[in-house]
């Protein structure tokens, strides 16, 4: 599915993973928590800036809300 996704796609897509599937159980009920990440172009696209994201990675963004 993923095969014909961009490098930022795919990153956003792990980061998603990581937090929401993989250590979701443990972040439940924390006030805050940060993500590192050494892929700087999402660093804008996650912190909510008044750019746009594209539509895959606004969805990883909103999977990762709920």
């Amino acid at each position: 599915m993923e095969s014909r996704w961009g490098q930022t796609e795919l990153e956003a897509r792990a980061v998603k993973w990581g937090a929401a599937e993989k250590f979701g159980e443990f972040l439940v009920g924390a006030p805050t928590f940060q993500i590192f990440t050494d892929a700087k172009s999402l660093v804008p696209l996650f912190n909510k800036t008044s750019r746009k994201a594209p539509p895959r990675i606004e969805r990883q963004i909103l999977g990762m809300q709920h």
